[in-house]
């Protein structure tokens, strides 16, 4: 599959789920809250495929601003993600975020014992706790991951951190656009 169609793909992915989240934080009144000011965003762990980015350097190159963004990337030595604004505490392109920057407060995983256990940050869980526990969302983590992977077997599997992801994803499209092939 060309790199445009899988980018296509992931977009819809994409779209099926902001569109179930949605639903769920409109249902049970649940959202991130302004003092957090993007915690998830500056963990350590933050690790995301290539392909979760496709839309985003196709994007960037659209813009002709890939290059700032990959040269950003190089010099982020931290764990913060290269997308994330300090001033504003929110991503720079919302949009185009990653799938774990989707998920991440508003999805579940199945615990031992099959019960979901929502995934979510300390100020959700405590601002929400009645929703958190007793309406976890129906929308699976892994569900997505699996359904990315079913995308692009190289490109959606292996885990890196956010910021090789991004910087990746950034050389692929530059590459496929430059040779119109991959």
């Amino acid at each position: 599959m060309d790199l445009r169609k899988k980018c296509l793909s992931v977009e819809r992915v994409f779209e099926e789920l902001d569109r179930l989240i949605c639903a769920y934080k409109n249902k049970n009144k649940i959202d991130c809250l302004p003092e957090c000011k993007g915690e998830c965003c500056k963990k350590e762990d933050l690790y995301t495929t290539v392909l979760e980015f496709l839309p985003l350097a196709f994007f960037l190159h659209s813009e002709g601003i890939s290059e700032k963004i990959f040269a950003e990337s190089e010099l982020n030595r931290d764990s913060t993600c290269v997308l994330y604004s300090e001033e504003t505490g929110k991503c720079l392109f919302y949009r185009h975020r990653g799938l774990i920057c989707r998920l991440f407060g508003f999805s579940s995983i199945k615990d031992k014992n099959n019960r979901l256990q929502m995934v979510t940050c300390r100020w959700i869980k405590s601002a929400y706790k009645d929703s958190v526990v007793l309406n976890p969302s129906n929308i699976i983590m892994l569900d997505y991951q699996r359904r990315l992977s079913l995308i692009d077997t190289t490109y959606g599997t292996k885990l890196t951190h956010v910021n090789k992801s991004i910087k990746t994803a950034i050389e692929l499209v530059g590459m496929y656009l430059k040779y119109n092939r991959i």
